[in-house]
């Protein structure tokens, strides 16, 4: 595992805020499924993420010198108001007279402690995304540069990483379990076009 740098440090903090306090909050609106799968068990349970205008959720915080923004994610269990499972892909760009950084993340948090078979994250068992464009299946993997801490990844991208999820016709997110199951949760088209605007919004247009 790599070193990682103290830009990801901040994003880890602001990250935990963003998807702890709702993760079991009850909220209103109708109902978008989203299908989760344990592939080494066969077996398949619908989970649901909500459809309100802000799931999933664009974000943006400025600081004196800093710009983070955000797409965050959240899939809901069947009863819609217990969070199962949080994804957000994050930008941040570093502003100063002279210079001018950006660095980009995706950081994953499990939000059910209740699971029998627990999902687990580490160098051996790193998450990975399935992307189709007309039935034709690409993997998109990460590099091992992440920081894991109890029940969350956090992984550095680089600005392509995700490129091929963007026009993708379903998107999966694939997360093992401790008995080396796979958990597979279809993510919604409205995830990615979020995904793409995050990476690729001209934050140093918008600061002038």
């Amino acid at each position: 595992m790599k070193r990682i740098s103290h830009k990801l440090i901040i994003w880890m903090v602001t990250s935990i805020f963003i998807c702890l306090p709702i993760a079991n909050a009850a909220e209103q609106g109708s109902d978008k499924k989203s299908s989760t799968t344990v592939i080494a068990e066969q077996k398949t349970v619908n989970s649901k993420a909500k459809a309100e205008e802000d799931n999933p959720k664009l974000e943006t915080s400025v600081m004196d010198n800093l710009t983070l923004l955000s797409s965050t994610y959240k899939i809901y269990k069947e009863d819609n108001k217990t969070g199962e499972f949080c994804v957000q892909v994050e930008k941040q760009s570093f502003f100063s007279p002279t210079f001018f950084d950006e660095s980009y993340y995706i950081y994953l948090f499990d939000l059910d402690s209740y699971r029998k078979d627990p999902i687990v994250f580490s160098k051996k068992q790193m998450p990975y995304i399935e992307v189709y464009h007309q039935n034709n299946k690409t993997s998109i993997l990460f590099d091992d540069n992440f920081f894991v801490r109890e029940n969350s990844i956090f992984i550095k991208l680089n600005k392509d990483t995700l490129e091929k999820a963007y026009n993708a016709d379903k998107i999966f997110l694939n997360v093992y379990t401790s008995t080396g199951a796979i958990v597979r949760y279809e993510l919604p088209k409205k995830v990615s076009s979020q995904w793409e605007f995050v990476i690729n919004k001209d934050v140093k247009k918008a600061k002038r």
